[in-house]
């Protein structure tokens, strides 16, 4: 049986560069099920962000957390579904000059891990299209069902380089767990709580 890590047992540190024109999702209520999520052309420029609080209720964290607005550039050999990790796809993909900084791929094989800039997708996505991912805080599950209940870790086990998303060679990377109780993630690098 894989190992996983609930969705209420980590947070996300942003590391993608913030434009100005901050946008909202066409449906703020369910982002992932808005007419400007996974479609052809983009809706709002790539790489905007949209930030909301999230109250507490049974079994979600109380706290802020932020979408950005990206393109799903060339995906691995897995398709890209809700809790996915994704990550900054490398110039040369079939992405547009001006989106190459906001368009990510699933595939650790062609994907710029390094830089930190990752985020979680909010449901399966097409390749080439727009949509939000999910890039800072606490998981925002009361507005993305999607993204609820444990994901799964790289190799199938709780300590060592993990993955969000698919315990699978496509899945990229998200970092390194040193405890396995009461795991939060901070930036790239999962830590256990103060």
């Amino acid at each position: 049986m894989a190992a996983t890590i609930d969705s209420a047992e980590f947070i996300l540190v942003d590391n993608w560069p913030t434009l100005a024109n901050n946008g909202f999702p066409d449906d703020t209520t369910a982002p992932a099920n808005g007419s400007d999520h996974n479609v052809a052309s983009a809706k709002h420029p790539v790489g905007t962000k949209w930030t909301s609080h999230q109250k507490a209720s049974t079994g979600i964290n109380q706290g802020d957390f932020t979408l950005i607005y990206l393109k799903m550039g060339t995906p691995g050999t897995t398709a890209v579904a809700a809790k996915q990790i994704v990550c900054l796809e490398t110039a040369g993909g079939a992405s547009a000059a001006g989106d190459i900084i906001y368009t990510v791929t699933n595939s650790d094989a062609t994907a710029e891990i390094g830089t930190g800039m990752m985020a979680v997708a909010l449901s399966a996505i097409t390749t080439n299209y727009y949509g939000w991912f999910w890039c800072k805080g606490v998981c925002p599950e009361d507005i993305c069902a999607g993204l609820a209940g444990n994901h799964y870790t790289q190799g199938s086990v709780t300590t060592g380089n993990m993955s969000l998303g698919t315990a699978n060679a496509d899945a990229a990377l998200m970092g390194y767990i040193v405890s396995t109780a009461g795991l939060r993630a901070c930036g790239i690098a999962f830590t256990a709580d103060a």
